[in-house]
């Protein structure tokens, strides 16, 4: 099964039975975080939850997650500017009450 089809089948389903390998965690992954602002190429947005990193290996350690998720003290409302981290908070919290 192909990475975006693993990806898709976790979205409509709950966790797979088969855990995954590497790859496909990383595309999951790499996939999320280029949906958050930050990570947008030739855009350089300001604001106070747009994450920042000089270093690249910091980056790469975080995943490339470095945006703030949550709005006006409420971690759980939808970042709009971090639509990958708040699909993976929102994911992660669903599965973890299953």
């Amino acid at each position: 099964m192909a990475n975006q089809d693993k990806i898709i089948q976790l979205f409509e389903q709950k966790i797979p039975h088969l855990g995954w390998d590497m790859r496909t965690i990383d595309y999951l992954l790499s996939y999320m975080s280029s949906m958050d602002c930050n990570n947008f190429i030739n855009k350089a947005n300001v604001g106070e939850r747009e994450g920042r990193c000089i270093s690249d290996l910091v980056a790469k350690r975080n995943l490339y997650f470095t945006h703030g998720i949550g709005r006006s003290g409420d971690l759980t409302e939808s970042q709009p500017k971090a639509i990958g981290s708040s699909i993976l908070y929102k994911l992660t919290n669903h599965n973890l009450k299953q």
